[in-house]
């Protein structure tokens, strides 16, 4: 049966004609895709800082931070881990939602979503 669409999407399959895709990143809610795996727009610039400062500093948008729902909040002292563009700090340097936030992902599969404005430009 047709479903409406061509096969070898969505990482099944090789790529016609023997070329290779071009890779490009998105973040956990895409709305575009970047070609700059380091775009500022994606960056997963960590930021160590103690647990009692995290309460009163604001992530670039200017919201607080609040506890991962994947990591928790810990015990509430030592370290914790945020991003500028983040809305949650993180008590695990390696919590899932931090790792899973870029992916890598052929271009043929988010093209839909556009290019960024900052990276995405050729």
């Amino acid at each position: 049966m047709w479903n409406g669409a061509d096969g070898e999407r969505f990482g099944q399959g090789g790529t016609s004609e023997g070329t290779e895709e071009e890779i490009v990143y998105i973040g956990k809610n895409p709305t575009r895709y970047h070609r700059q795996r380091t775009c500022h727009y994606l960056y997963n610039d960590l930021k160590a800082v103690s647990a009692g400062e995290v309460e009163s500093m604001r992530n670039q948008s200017g919201g607080k931070y609040a506890p991962c729902k994947t990591c928790g909040t810990g015990n509430g002292n030592g370290t914790v881990y945020i991003m500028p563009y983040g809305g949650s700090y993180h008590t695990a340097r390696t919590c899932p939602s931090i790792i899973a936030y870029v992916q890598a992902v052929a271009l043929s599969q988010v093209e839909y979503l556009g290019a960024c404005s900052y990276c995405g430009g050729k």
